[in-house]
């Protein structure tokens, strides 16, 4: 939002971000995160709005949820 009251919006729907870090020995982290979203008006079912985030990382989920990820 600018001082002047305009501005401009964005609604991520699905985002994935990974990341790795380290301590200072050879141990290394992975890290994974999801997010999904949507837009919700007055006319939004809620518990509709809320499969929908799921369906849209359903399949990923599924992906990362395997043991033996590389």
């Amino acid at each position: 939002m600018n001082f002047d009251g305009s501005g401009q919006w964005n609604v991520l729907i699905r985002t994935l971000q990974a990341s790795t870090s380290s301590d200072n020995s050879l141990n290394e982290e992975r890290h994974v995160n999801l997010w999904a979203g949507g837009g919700i008006t007055v006319a939004s079912d809620c518990d509709a709005e809320y499969q929908e985030c799921l369906d849209k990382v359903g399949n990923l989920l599924s992906v990362l949820a395997q043991k033996n990820l590389r």
